[in-house]
């Protein structure tokens, strides 16, 4: 006798569940169905399916305000069509010629594995990742997340998550096959999936199984779960000195101090992030130094907390940043706003004196001293 395939997701009772297959998380895997013999009932008639894609919603609602801030959409790739098999209530896959002969995939009975080879297969094939002029074309493109593909064959898709914001060279990453969608805040990372319409609704609770008994639906909806990742922006502190003592060179000293919010600042929180730098001065005018790596977003003061003797600040020695602008993706231009400045002048002072900013290294080891900075 020969198996079949059908496929089914998790999921409470809803109007429909899916099957889910993911790089990142094989949530189930196709399963034979043993001889039972049903009446037909599965419906595999064309332009009668729908997918709705939505992300799982995370129980932090810092992060759900996030996720809905990053504008995510998708594309689906049809990679096989459904073929009903003669007397019983089930279908197998009939892949797209180009996805046929995948190593290790056994089309008429998928494994776990060949799930995973076949969304690594069909990714490879599809723009970014492949020439405009031999890519898969979508079925469906740039919907936005929670919206419904309708209209659809049934058969097995491949989802592609995006940032509706970015394009292809931002939204792609190093890894082959993962997008990004971004907040001001976050990077959410997503892994290509397919899905299978129609599938088998499950209980809540129950163990997804593909000889499972409940009703096929042919409008089903995907849950993505994205990697969550924060976003940092660069500050850049800008110092003008007017006059320059020139017996002597002249370090500035500042501290900088990140915070979630002004309202965590002014509630007393611990700042999440610190760190000191100075600007040295061999004679008047304009030095710059960039701080990276600090949380996108944050609430950032900037304190001159040294100037030696023979200078003074001339207007205030604290900037404020109420809330650091992200680094572009894929690089870019500092975002305006993300720059303080403060100016000094010579007081006509004599006495000199001097800086030193300490660096340390967090290694295997531990913390290690890995230099400093002087300024006389």
């Amino acid at each position: 006798m020969k198996p079949h395939i059908c496929h089914a997701a998790p999921g409470e009772n809803r109007p429909l569940t899916l099957l889910l297959i993911s790089i990142a998380s094989i949530l189930c895997v196709g399963l034979v169905l043993m001889g039972v013999q049903r009446a037909v009932a599965v419906n595999l008639t064309p332009m009668e399916s729908t997918i709705t894609v939505k992300m799982q919603q995370s129980t932090d609602p810092i992060i759900a305000a996030q996720e809905a801030e990053a504008r995510v959409s998708y594309d689906l790739y049809k990679v096989a069509g459904a073929i009903q098999d003669a007397g019983y209530d089930a279908y197998h896959f009939e892949p797209i010629a180009s996805l046929a002969n995948i190593s290790g995939v056994d089309w008429a009975k998928p494994s776990s594995d060949a799930y995973k080879a076949i969304a690594e297969a069909a990714t490879a094939q599809v723009a970014p990742w492949a020439s405009e002029s031999t890519a898969l074309k979508p079925v469906r493109q740039s919907i936005p997340l929670g919206e419904t593909a309708s209209g659809l064959d049934a058969g097995l898709y491949l989802i592609i998550a995006y940032g509706s914001g970015l394009g292809p060279d931002q939204y792609k990453t190093d890894v082959p096959g993962e997008t990004i969608a971004v907040s001001e805040r976050n990077v959410f990372t997503f892994q290509p999936q397919v899905v299978a319409v129609p599938s088998r609704a499950v209980e809540a609770g129950q163990v997804p199984s593909t000889a499972g008994t409940g009703e096929w639906q042919n409008d089903v909806t995907a849950y993505l779960k994205p990697g969550i990742a924060p976003r940092y922006g660069t500050l850049q502190i800008n110092k003008t000195l007017l006059t320059y003592d020139d017996q002597h060179p002249a370090g500035f000293v500042f501290q900088i101090d990140a915070y979630n919010s002004e309202a965590d600042y002014n509630n007393g929180a611990a700042a999440i992030f610190s760190t000191v730098e100075s600007i040295p001065f061999t004679a008047a005018g304009m030095q710059s130094v960039t701080v990276g790596r600090i949380p996108a977003g944050s609430y950032v003061r900037v304190t001159e907390v040294y100037s030696g003797t023979s200078y003074t600040v001339q207007g205030e020695g604290l900037q404020i940043v109420s809330s650091l602008a992200p680094d572009p993706v894929g690089g870019g231009d500092l975002p305006q706003g993300n720059g303080v400045s403060f100016v000094n002048d010579f007081n006509d002072n004599s006495n000199h004196s001097g800086s030193v900013v300490n660096r340390f290294e967090n290694g295997d080891a531990g913390w290690n001293w890995d230099g400093g900075e002087a300024n006389a």
